[in-house]
């Protein structure tokens, strides 16, 4: 039995703020909230997370292009990105998705729609990175496929080179849009106004439940740390307004811990899962592919 106390100056549940607020986590799954100080049982978990000067919030959910990370920059086409995950083997494209995860976890988004072709890619990359992952196909595939029990679903996004039946459009992150990444240098949310809503939406598509910390609910918490910059001080501010804590994503903010279900994916700010070896490959491969490109 695996169990997690997270106390921090601000718990936001999706619904509500509590000052001074705890969380407590058994099994992967939120068995209790309230305000500190916790109950004397919970003090022996075997896990102790957050503190003073943190803001501890659920996490997001996202769909973005990670398997084509590594060739972001040539802001390549759905068609070109396509092309590229036929190319490259499942063990590959997993490799060359993880700085993408990396990112994503570290702007507070627990849940990961990845761009590609099977499940195969998919399943790889949980099994390196850790966390919770849905596959977005291109709408231009014709391929209906049933995803496994552990998936998150499917989604069809259609690009401007590729059209067909869609559900999300890869330009459809916006006032009424879902959260979605495609193309951009980075996977950071800051400046993206409506994070919160968009993630929700993107969940609703997709018949997951409502992203909160609640009495029942998988574990999804992402853990700020605004004693250090930027945003110091920020849990002194909106403090009994949930509006206000929907928009923290978007300010840039340190994350100190990413939980998902019993995993700490991040603590103190490092990836525990995706490690400096794995970037030494990941610079290889894109080194490979990115002058394969270019020769061309």
């Amino acid at each position: 039995m695996i169990d997690v106390i997270i106390t921090g100056s601000v718990v936001f549940t999706g619904s509500e703020v509590i000052e001074d607020g705890y969380v407590y986590v058994r099994n992967g799954r939120v068995e209790d909230i309230g305000q500190q100080p916790p109950p004397e049982d919970y003090t022996y978990a075997t896990l102790v997370l957050g503190g003073q000067g943190r803001i501890v919030a659920p996490g997001l959910t996202a769909v973005a292009d990670i398997g084509a990370y590594i060739i972001r920059l040539l802001k390549p086409s759905m068609k070109d990105r396509l092309r590229f995950y036929k190319a490259m083997s499942s063990k590959d494209l997993a490799r060359a998705s993880l700085a993408g995860v990396y990112e994503l976890h570290m702007n507070g988004v627990t849940s990961i729609i990845a761009e590609g072709v099977d499940f195969s890619y998919i399943n790889e990359l949980r099994e390196l990175a850790g966390g919770r992952y849905g596959l977005a196909i291109p709408a231009c595939l014709e391929e209906r496929l049933s995803p496994p029990e552990w998936s998150l679903g499917v989604v069809r996004v259609a690009g401007k080179d590729c059209r067909g039946e869609h559900d999300i459009s890869e330009d459809d992150l916006g006032e009424d849009g879902v959260l979605a990444l495609f193309s951009r240098v980075t996977y950071t949310l800051e400046g993206i106004r409506n994070a919160w809503e968009a993630s929700a939406k993107l969940r609703a598509l997709l018949g997951l439940g409502e992203q909160s910390i609640k009495k029942g609910s998988l574990a999804e918490i992402v853990i700020f740390n605004v004693r250090r910059p930027p945003g110091m001080l920020l849990d002194l501010a909106g403090r009994s307004d949930p509006e206000f804590f929907k928009e923290i994503y978007s300010y840039g903010l340190r994350v100190e811990t990413l939980l998902v279900g019993d995993e700490v994916l991040v603590d103190g700010g490092e990836h525990l899962n995706i490690v400096d070896k794995h970037f030494s490959d990941i610079r290889r491969l894109a080194s490979r592919v990115l002058v394969t490109k270019q020769e061309k």
